[in-house]
């Protein structure tokens, strides 16, 4: 930040940067990528959205293409966060059209990692990569305690594990959200509500069983 600059300041008395620490930690934090981590030897950042039948009508305007929607709410996720950094450095770095010191340290990570998860147990390209790279560390550091025959099939069978857990999950918790919403808010007349539960109630059921199905298969295909 700029101590030195306190043009149109909102308090003339601090610098920028106190001025800036002063703000709420609620509005600060929208600034800031969810994770960061180490891949492939590199530090990156990376955002997690979620979408759902609803949001901006991302399934409706889809085309044929496999996970169309959810490739679409990903593409937005690095644009976002280099917008917001770029308003901050205008109103807190004074850094007009150009770019400002936390824009330029934003690019020092590289893209950030989009990760999009939607509402049909789907995910974004970067969801896919960032699984792919974490069960192969996995496997390297634990395949043979483990009791996997070689590294290469470990990885493969930690893939797919990781793969169908989080397409389960996915589908669950979307279940559980119509659930509250039903919960809350209702949908309808008193036997249409009724209908609605036990529909989303039936899906989380099945949810479950197949989270506990794959665990065996799991375990199977270890041993």
């Amino acid at each position: 930040m700029n101590h030195n600059n306190l043009e149109a300041h909102e308090n003339p008395s601090m610098t920028w940067q106190e001025n800036w620490n002063r703000q709420p930690g609620r509005g600060k934090q929208a600034y800031v990528p969810d994770l960061t981590f180490i891949l492939r030897l590199k530090e990156v950042l990376a955002e997690i959205k979620t979408a759902n039948g609803q949001d901006s009508n991302l399934y409706l305007n889809a085309n044929d293409e496999r996970r169309n929607a959810i490739n679409t709410r990903a593409k937005r996720i690095h644009r976002d966060i280099k917008r917001k950094l770029h308003e901050v450095d205008q109103k807190w770095n004074q850094s007009g059209d150009t770019m400002g010191p936390c824009e330029t340290h934003l690019t020092t990570y590289g893209k950030v990692k989009e990760l999009a998860i939607g509402a049909f147990g789907e995910w974004s390209d970067d969801v896919h990569i960032v699984i792919q790279a974490c069960a192969a560390r996995i496997a390297h550091c634990t395949w043979q305690e483990s009791g996997y025959s070689d590294e290469e099939d470990a990885c493969a069978i930690l893939t797919t594990y990781c793969f169908k857990k989080l397409a389960i999950l996915s589908l669950r918790e979307v279940a559980v959200l119509l659930r509250n919403r039903v919960n809350q808010i209702g949908i309808g007349n008193k036997e249409t509500r009724k209908n609605n539960k036990q529909y989303n109630m039936r899906a989380i059921r099945a949810a479950d069983l197949a989270r506990l199905e794959h665990a065996r298969m799991h375990e199977a295909l270890r041993n």
